[in-house]
């Protein structure tokens, strides 16, 4: 063999296009950060804003013009449920509980979709507390 002959790769006659179905089928166990189809609340986003409105509590001790925000994580798992719940940025522990409460509440969402398969997919919430008149 010469230093730069190019040669092609042994073939053993078998399993032909192997490694083409093994990339076919990959697995997503990781949640995605985006996905090609994004988990949607049932309904979309204006049922998913009058669920929220209609089931958090706005504090009774805010001061005209306070403003609070809750930052929450959560995973949409392949089969729409919301798993992995977390306060990423805290307000005050009962905001952040009440927020807790509500995301618990959800019903199943339409799941992520990535290459015609369902995924779990992770979410950032801000959920704002104003205090109202």
């Amino acid at each position: 063999m010469e230093g730069n002959e190019i040669l092609s790769p042994a073939n053993d006659g078998g399993n032909k296009g192997g490694e083409i179905e093994a990339k076919d089928k990959i697995e997503y166990d990781i949640p995605l950060r985006h996905a090609e189809v994004m988990p949607q609340f049932p309904g979309g986003m204006e049922a998913f804003l009058k669920f929220m409105q209609r089931n958090l509590k706005q504090p009774e001790d805010f001061d005209e013009g306070q403003k609070m925000v809750v930052l929450a994580s959560f995973v949409v798992d392949a089969g729409g449920n919301i798993v992995n719940i977390a306060i990423d940025q805290k307000a005050r522990p009962d905001l952040d509980a009440e927020v807790l409460r509500v995301l618990k509440k959800m019903p199943v969402w339409e799941p992520g979709m990535q290459n015609g398969r369902k995924v779990p997919v992770f979410y950032k919430l801000p959920v704002t507390f104003i205090a109202g008149d």
